[in-house]
């Protein structure tokens, strides 16, 4: 099944920094280098992968790291590689290592063209990243909502896509995580939702939650 990494790490300098880019640049090269000869039926090229660096606006220590894979063993393959192992290294001087939190969402939340001719968010000025906790009873009630919805949010969001998905990665007793992501022009735009006629029907999906909350990022690579 293919899946979308959603990494979040911290700077420990307070924000990215010009070298911890650089490290990030040579990073991605020898990644798309890595999938070519290792895995070659995947997209190797960052644009294809939907793969993006983004910084948190709400917290310019955070960064978000996103990137599409052909399975979740195919990510831990390049996880355990001597190739990423050298690359990571140096990275770990720029970050605190166990404040990292690393997701797998199902689908391509990132990779690949936007449909009906929206605008990808990997063009947008701001992404958002939405993460909602539901009990797993409540899975189907929840999907069931987000897909009477869709058309809504679709009017609300243009010109930019959305997309959403569960995360897969987890351990059976722990509650189901569902997450949403959008391109905006502002955050501004964003918040403007609580005046959409969409908003009533959206509280519904949230009232099926346990929790539920939007970060926003800006992409710097």
């Amino acid at each position: 099944m293919t899946v979308t990494e959603l990494a979040v790490l911290h700077c420990l300098a307070g924000t990215k920094t010009p070298d911890l880019k650089q490290l990030l640049a040579t990073a991605s090269k020898v990644q798309s280098a890595w999938l070519a000869t290792n895995q070659p039926t995947s997209p190797s090229t960052p644009n294809e992968r939907g793969e993006a660096f983004f910084q948190q606006v709400e917290d310019p220590s955070k960064f978000l790291i996103t990137a599409t894979w052909s399975s979740l063993p195919s990510h831990h393959d390049w996880i355990a590689s001597p190739e990423n192992v050298s690359v990571f290294d140096p990275i770990r001087s720029h970050i605190d290592v166990a404040q990292t939190s690393l997701r797998h969402v199902e689908g391509r939340l990132f990779a690949g063209p936007a449909a009906g001719g929206l605008k990808r968010m990997l063009d947008a000025p701001v992404v958002s990243v939405g993460r909602t906790y539901l009990r797993k009873e409540m899975k189907a009630a929840a999907e069931a909502k987000i897909r009477e919805i869709s058309d809504g949010m679709t009017d609300f969001a243009k010109p930019y896509e959305w997309r959403w998905g569960w995360v897969v990665d987890g351990k059976e007793d722990e509650m189901l995580e569902f997450v949403i992501v959008a391109g905006w022009d502002s955050i501004e735009r964003h918040r403007s939702f609580k005046t959409h006629p969409t908003q009533k029907r959206w509280q519904e999906f949230v009232d099926l939650a346990e929790s539920t909350g939007f970060v926003h990022y800006e992409r710097f690579l």
